[in-house]
């Protein structure tokens, strides 16, 4: 078999795994991308209290990473694989200059989380996560631990029962 056809082969393999009601069209995704680049001014995608300015120290814009999140829902088939991936295009954005809590918010928590830069809420097959990048302050998960809850990076320390409290500093 030539390249064309094993790479043709693979590509039918893949798609035929994919479940149909996972996938968002293109006009969709071309709809998110038209609206991320209309956000580009990051308004729409700083939580309270952040401002535009300060998204600017992400490694990325903040509608590049929210354009990279829409399109990690899209291809994600493992729902702890989509959380810890979340996270790491959440840290990649930080810079090492921030912390990043992913979290799924249909579970019970507190937070206290101090000079947000960037918040976004995705769904992932029905289930809401909300992507926090800031710079320190409290969380507190109330619900269910592991991956498939909730991801989180930068400099902290876990308390509790069961380290479901997590503190961060300034890194």
């Amino acid at each position: 078999m030539n390249t064309k056809g094993l790479f043709f082969g693979l590509l039918t393999a893949t798609l035929a795994m994919i479940p149909l009601s996972g996938l968002t069209s293109a006009s969709a995704l071309e709809h998110d991308h038209q609206l991320m680049a209309q956000a580009n001014t990051k308004a729409n995608l700083i939580a309270r209290g952040g401002s535009a300015q300060a998204a600017g120290d992400l490694a990325i814009s903040a509608a590049q990473l929210g354009l990279q999140i829409n399109n990690l829902v899209v291809a994600s088939q493992n729902r702890p694989g989509f959380v810890k991936g979340l996270m790491e295009q959440a840290t990649f954005a930080a810079n090492g200059k921030y912390n990043v809590m992913v979290f799924n918010m249909s579970q019970p928590y507190e937070r206290n989380l101090r000079d947000v830069k960037f918040f976004k809420q995705v769904n992932y097959q029905g289930v809401p996560y909300g992507v926090w990048i800031f710079t320190d302050g409290n969380f507190t998960n109330k619900g269910d631990g592991g991956f498939i809850n909730w991801a989180f990076s930068g400099k902290f320390q876990r308390s509790g029962n069961q380290g479901h409290t997590v503190t961060f500093q300034k890194p």
